[in-house]
């Protein structure tokens, strides 16, 4: 397959992305490039690879990152369950994409466990050091999900099953604060004059002393 070909576009109604396979022939298929917004038709024929195509013609790449960028998105808004490292299957609420947090904008805010959970999908770029130590700091419940390796012809299907199911292209940027350990000293336990041993010491000690004592006045008598 050329991965350089067009198989995803935006629908013109919906402005949903449309793979070649679920979309209807020639100009029917009413989409419209992701990156330049032109026109495109839906190529389906038996002998050449299914692709779209612009009705005008143009050396425009269509945009598939970006097309992939908000199919991933749409499949986690629809989804509303999705397998972490560490912490497997979740189960999130209230989805959405692109819900302004102060001086960020991450791809999905979610609810998980009456929290705010965050979703970072990277095609080709990844998060900024920026947008994590924000996060971070902050103490925002977020992910990245790395979809670099996934070619750009990929299938729904994949796309779906890289985004929901796959758990080493999953990075946690922050979930829960490493807790700190307090240790205490315990009176009862920790105090060397209430260890058995050093008690039987001190009352032989006590004994022999005692003894040595008596000997020496008795000696003088």
């Amino acid at each position: 397959m050329n991965d350089n070909i067009i198989k995803y576009a935006f629908d013109q109604l919906t402005d949903k992305p449309v793979f070649i396979n679920d979309a209807a022939n020639g100009i029917n298929c009413n989409c419209k490039c992701a990156k330049c917004g032109e026109r495109l038709e839906a190529i389906q024929g038996k002998t050449n690879e299914w692709h779209f195509r612009h009705y005008n013609r143009s050396n425009c790449n269509g945009g598939q990152e970006t097309v992939i960028h908000k199919y991933a998105k749409q499949i986690i808004v629809e989804s509303l369950q999705i397998t972490l490292p560490k912490y497997g299957k979740i189960a999130y609420t209230e989805a959405n994409a692109e819900k302004e947090l102060n001086s960020i904008r991450p791809d999905v805010t979610a609810i998980y466990n009456e929290q705010k959970i965050y979703f970072e999908i990277a095609v080709k770029h990844f998060n900024e050091p920026e947008k994590n130590t924000f996060l971070i700091n902050g103490k925002h419940k977020s992910v990245e999900i790395d979809l670099s390796t996934l070619p750009l012809i990929s299938s729904p299907t994949l796309i779906a099953n890289a985004v929901l199911n796959e758990i080493t292209n999953k990075r946690i940027i922050f979930w829960e604060s490493t807790p700190v350990i307090n240790y205490q000293v315990q009176d009862d336990k920790d105090n060397w004059w209430t260890n058995p041993f050093v008690i039987l010491g001190f009352i032989a000690c006590s004994f022999l002393g005692y003894k040595w004592v008596t000997s020496k006045i008795n000696t003088k008598k």
